[in-house]
Formats: C-alpha cells, sequence, structure tokens
C-alpha cells in the first residue's frame, strides 16, 4: 500500500496497477501496461488480453448486477446502505 500511495502521489498519470488493487486479474492489469492499453481481445469493466470467454461472461454478471441494483434503488426505494448490506451478507 506504501508503494502505492507513493505512485500516487509521484505520477503525472494514473498508476495502470491500481486495476489489482480493483480486482483486475493479474494477466490483464500486465497486459495493458505491456501493450500500453492496445492490442485487448475485449473490453468492458477493464481491458481483456487473456481468458475473454470467461471474462466476458463475468462482465455480463456485473451488468445483470448493475441492473438489479439500478432497479432496486430507482422502484423500490431501497437505500444505498440497505443496498450494500446486502451485498455484503
Amino acid at each position: 500500500m506504501d508503494t502505492l500511495k507513493k505512485r500516487l502521489a509521484n505520477c503525472d498519470r494514473f498508476p495502470h496497477e491500481i486495476g489489482l488493487f480493483l480486482g483486475y486479474p493479474y494477466c490483464d492489469v500486465k497486459g495493458f501496461i505491456d501493450n500500453n492499453g492496445k492490442n485487448c481481445r475485449a473490453c468492458g469493466f477493464w481491458k481483456v488480453y487473456e481468458n475473454e470467454t470467461e471474462t466476458l461472461k463475468l462482465f455480463q454478471k456485473f451488468i445483470k448486477c448493475r441492473e438489479v441494483y439500478t432497479r432496486l434503488f430507482h422502484y423500490r426505494q431501497r437505500s444505498i446502505q440497505q443496498l450494500t448490506v446486502a451485498a455484503c451478507e
């Protein structure tokens, strides 16, 4: 964490390895860095460099989750706190 803090403080750009802290697969973070953000196999919540089929399925789960939570928030009047607690249980 100390190294990340230093990188955030001293970089003109956002350090790409932050993807590891966000849960992005190592192979995709490394692929992004090695390819300067180009030559990805797919693009969704992050750029995909390996395991395209599995990652695209995961993206679909994220999209479904976002749709469910959006519907609960807007139409069922659930608070962010209620939704967050439900996700952690």
